[in-house]
């Protein structure tokens, strides 16, 4: 039975807490991790490790506009530890949580400095 990509697409994003590494969703759907791996790739053209992690910083991009959670509480609602959640939002979003949250919700400009962790 093939594998449908869309369900691993839907698989994903309504579990960015529960979804870890692509085992994660390859036990769900009972194939190989390789299996799962190389028919999302050839399919979406990005591999799944990559998509989940880009999820994830879509969703606390989402959260820091909307929400007046802590960066903390943010990245465990994507399934991430602080220090690691804050690294992989910066290193996708070119600037810290806090940064980001300043000028996507202030309408402000964000001239730099200040901010060392990410965190509010």
């Amino acid at each position: 039975m093939p594998i449908k990509i869309d369900e691993v697409v839907k698989f994903v994003t309504e579990n960015l807490k529960n979804v870890h590494s692509t085992s994660d969703v390859a036990r769900h759907f009972g194939r190989a991790s390789q299996t799962i791996n190389r028919a999302f790739e050839m399919k979406r053209r990005i591999p799944l490790r990559e998509f989940i992690r880009q999820e994830k910083v879509e969703r606390m991009k989402q959260l820091l506009r909307v929400s007046d959670l802590s960066c903390k509480e943010i990245c465990y609602e994507v399934g991430y530890r602080m220090d690691y959640g804050a690294r992989v939002f910066k290193e996708e979003a070119g600037m810290t949580m806090g940064q980001f949250r300043q000028v996507n919700r202030d309408g402000g400009f964000f001239w730099g400095g200040g901010e060392k962790d990410g965190s509010d």
